[in-house]
């Protein structure tokens, strides 16, 4: 089976969605990752997502566009 598209960060398809995780503390700023694709997961993919995990790379396990060898 072939790619739909080659990423290494969730931040990179055009499926990522982000909104903002809010926590106890109203100064921290903080995201949350969601999949957009009709057959992603319906949960956030990645919560607690802090201005310097941004650039981490990270697809999840049960992205619908990776590889399924």
């Amino acid at each position: 089976m072939a790619k739909s598209i080659e990423i290494k960060i969730c931040t990179a398809c055009p499926n990522h969605s982000s909104e903002r995780d809010y926590t106890a503390d109203s100064f921290e700023y903080c995201d949350k990752w969601l999949c957009k694709h009709p057959d992603g997961p319906k949960e956030p993919v990645r919560r607690y997502v802090d201005w310097n995990d941004k650039a981490t790379e990270f697809i999840p396990k049960e992205c619908p566009l990776k590889d399924k060898e």
